[in-house]
């Protein structure tokens, strides 16, 4: 049996406890039904952050519960990586970047695009 990933783990229980149907989400969302029920199921391990996205607003579910595991322990939350407005392909670059990293690094990265992303949502109040 193969590791399920934390995030697809997580996902899985958003829809689970979204008490909508597959059909639903899949008019909401534009996903496919079959998709989604790989989702629910954990048949796919590598989730898009756009199809995460869809489907917490579908479910009116915060972002900010959901997370990718990086490796070695460490985690970078779900909604940080969208309000760097980085692209799923560059998020995933970014990942696996900080899979090579030892956990000191890692968290001095994680704390540096924390603090760009607030600089970035105070001009954006201004």
């Amino acid at each position: 049996m193969q590791n399920k990933s934390d995030t697809a783990q997580e996902l899985a229980s958003v829809i689970k406890n979204s008490n909508l149907s597959y059909r639903e989400l899949e008019k909401m969302t534009g996903l496919s039904k079959t998709t989604i029920k790989r989702y629910a199921d954990c048949e796919i391990k590598k989730v898009s952050i756009d199809a995460i996205r869809k489907i917490c607003e579908a479910t009116h579910t915060d972002l900010k519960t959901l997370s990718i595991n990086c490796g070695n322990g460490k985690k970078l939350n779900i909604y940080s990586l969208m309000l760097s407005n980085l692209s799923s392909k560059n998020a995933i670059q970014l990942v696996k970047s900080l899979e090579q990293l030892n956990d000191k690094q890692a968290e001095r990265v994680i704390s540096y695009i924390s603090f760009l992303q607030f600089q970035e949502l105070n001009k954006s109040q201004e």
